[in-house]
């Protein structure tokens, strides 16, 4: 409020709103209205764009939101945002070839976002390229990346048998074998008081 009374530009308090909106409250349908008050201030503003499509696809607007990281890039070619939209699209409908492009142009303007690094893996195994899966996989792992319930480990066993390397696979199995009993045992009904009285 303070902000809005002493702010000229209407577009920057509009999206402070909706910024606060979408990452505060999860209310993505409020913030959405915001955004476009913004873009009427600031008719075709790629940052604005980006997060008009971020805000539509939490919202369920899966065509609008394509449509807006779009007219995103249109004007900002290498707007990160916009290409995480449209990856994330593609993946969620398993449009793995169409989503290799963005998530290839992401990995260039993001290189230390490990998260493009496992889409990007994920995409090259589903697309056939085994190789290409691996090196994106096994380093995003061997950082630590969270696979909780060992399904990264499975994909790496399944590439590594793909590409004959039979014992490295199995090795990569068992620690996703490892990693799913432990995730379905701490996920059990009584698991976490147990474990707070064993302490």
């Amino acid at each position: 409020d303070k902000l809005q009374s002493v702010a000229s530009d209407a577009g920057a308090v509009s999206q402070l709103h909706g910024d606060m909106l979408l990452r505060l409250q999860g209310d993505a349908a409020a913030a959405e209205v915001e955004y476009r008050k913004a873009l009427q201030a600031r008719p075709g503003d790629p940052e604005l764009l980006e997060r008009l499509a971020e805000a539509q696809l939490t919202a369920g607007d899966v065509e609008g939101a394509r449509s807006s990281a779009e007219a995103a890039l249109s004007v900002d070619p290498h707007s990160a945002e916009a290409l995480r939209t449209l990856a994330s699209i593609a993946m969620d409908e398993r449009e793995y070839r169409k989503a290799l492009p963005f998530l290839q142009r992401l990995s260039q303007e993001a290189p230390r976002d490990v998260g493009v690094q496992v889409d990007l893996g994920r995409a090259l195994a589903q697309t056939g390229d085994a190789q290409g899966a691996l090196d994106h996989l096994r380093p995003a792992l061997a950082a630590g990346y969270p696979d909780e319930k060992g399904a990264l480990h499975s994909l790496e066993a399944r590439v590594l048998r793909q590409l004959g390397r039979a014992e490295e696979a199995a090795r990569a199995s068992a620690e996703a074998r490892r990693r799913s009993d432990a995730f379905q045992a701490s996920s059990k009904p009584g698991a976490r008081e147990n474990g707070r009285a064993d302490q």
